[in-house]
């Protein structure tokens, strides 16, 4: 079985260019692109901020990632092997759910001012339609498969 760090490296190959890799990563994790050609080189090992913020940014390969075991009747593969029916809802859905406890983390008390209420209001129901696809496209999708 191949180690999170070897299933880390296929990801951010097939997920970024070969040109620019430790910039993009930078650009799409916040981390350093220092941080991330260290690890390329073998300098260092994957450290808990990297794993998770290549986890946050395509959850689609999360659970392969850190288990090396694909369930493709879940949505969880590798980038070697595509799924037939992508489950992209189900990716939207873990983004915006991200982005919920985000601001949550930030006003723990949106009820106090109105346009914080307002925003809060905006991301639930947002999360709850990107919920109703998620459940919708699964229902496709194992109708599909039968």
């Amino acid at each position: 079985m191949s180690t999170i760090s070897e299933r880390l490296k296929v990801l951010i190959e097939a997920k970024t260019g070969s040109t620019r890799r430790h910039k993009e990563m930078e650009e799409l994790t916040s981390l350093p692109a220092a941080l991330w050609k260290a690890w390329w080189h073998g300098k260092q090992r994957p450290n808990e901020e990297m794993l998770q913020a290549v986890a946050q940014s395509w959850p689609e390969y999360a659970f392969w990632l850190v288990t090396g075991i694909d369930d493709l009747a879940h949505g969880h593969n590798s980038p070697l092997k595509p799924l037939k029916w992508p489950r992209t809802a189900a990716a939207d859905y873990f983004k915006k759910s991200l982005e919920v406890s985000r601001f949550a983390a930030q006003h723990p008390e949106p009820e106090n001012d109105e346009h914080t209420r307002m925003e809060w209001m905006l991301l639930m129901h947002d999360l709850h339609m990107r919920g109703e696809a998620r459940s919708a496209q699964e229902a496709t999708i194992l109708k599909l498969e039968k």
